[in-house]
């Protein structure tokens, strides 16, 4: 009895260890995690710094949004003023900079003749803060932070030049592409008709046009891909590209499929289940369903 007693003391004490061991590691825990904060807010602080000295002031107010922000403030109090006066200042020197980028932007795309002949002849449309690039490229200007965005990839600050080179980019990715109208509609056709069989439509019936693009992806898959699913066996043609070659079959008057039949599109009600569409007379729109019918 008295070997079970000792036996039970033991226990206890070997679980009163085991629970202090416990909240050692839990404390050692939250000091690593505080020390992991602490060390991201020095290397945040600090590149607001270098950012000052390359009087990146851009840079700065896209700083000025991230969340670590919050946790400055927490951790560091005074950093409220600090950080508020930066924030003034990098405006200061910003905002004149908006006053001249309309026109240095409009004159540096006029620049680079991205004009095409069977496009539309208005390369650059809207106004500050967004525009439009032959249809296809939109180009976004966020005065909350004075960034660009070029076909919604975010570009750090307004220099003209590497906005530029982003353009130039995506327009050669979009319109330099090899393109043969009557195989655009074919693989279309083929790839409706395949949607209507899998959702037990009849052909001629409106289905939606994200299932159709998502089969013709599946489609244009070489075996290898299928074989060894991979980045490098991918077969890429991403929605503006499909959006693009629908758009100039539209505009063209392209050839019918040899059924005699033609794409029709539709409007749906939820623009994220549509395509933007450019219609033969320039104006953009969404459209979420197509048809095929009878010509003539």
């Amino acid at each position: 009895m008295e070997s079970e007693t000792r036996q039970a003391e033991k226990n206890e004490k070997r679980r009163e260890l085991e629970g202090v061991a416990k909240e050692l590691d839990s404390l050692a825990a939250s000091i690593g995690k505080s020390l992991q904060q602490l060390s991201s807010q020095k290397r945040f602080v600090k590149d607001l710094r270098s950012s000052l000295e390359k009087s990146d002031f851009a840079s700065i107010l896209q700083s000025m949004r991230k969340s670590i922000i919050g946790d400055l403030h927490s951790s560091f109090p005074q950093s409220g003023e600090i950080l508020k006066h930066l924030e003034e200042l990098a405006k200061r020197e910003v905002e004149p900079r908006i006053l001249a980028f309309d026109e240095e932007f409009r004159d540096s795309i006029g620049r680079l003749n991205l004009g095409l002949e069977w496009w539309f002849p208005d390369v650059i449309t809207g106004k500050f803060p967004e525009y439009n690039v032959n249809k296809m490229i939109t180009i976004v200007v966020d005065t909350r932070d004075f960034s660009v965005s070029v076909n919604g990839k975010k570009i750090g600050g307004m220099d003209i030049q590497q906005i530029c080179s982003k353009i130039v980019e995506e327009n050669n990715r979009l319109f330099h592409r090899q393109y043969q109208s009557q195989r655009f509609v074919e693989i279309l056709y083929g790839a409706y008709e395949a949607v209507c069989l899998k959702s037990r439509r009849a052909v001629g019936d409106p289905v939606h046009l994200k299932e159709v693009y998502r089969t013709i992806l599946f489609q244009i898959q070489k075996p290898q891909f299928f074989e060894q699913p991979s980045k490098d066996n991918f077969q890429p043609y991403l929605s503006d590209e499909f959006t693009l070659d629908l758009s100039r079959y539209l505009k063209n008057d392209a050839p019918v499929v040899r059924s005699g039949v033609k794409p029709e599109l539709h409007p749906l009600r939820d623009p994220k289940e549509c395509f933007f569409i450019v219609l033969p007379n320039g104006d953009q729109v969404y459209r979420g369903l197509i048809s095929f019918v009878k010509v003539g």
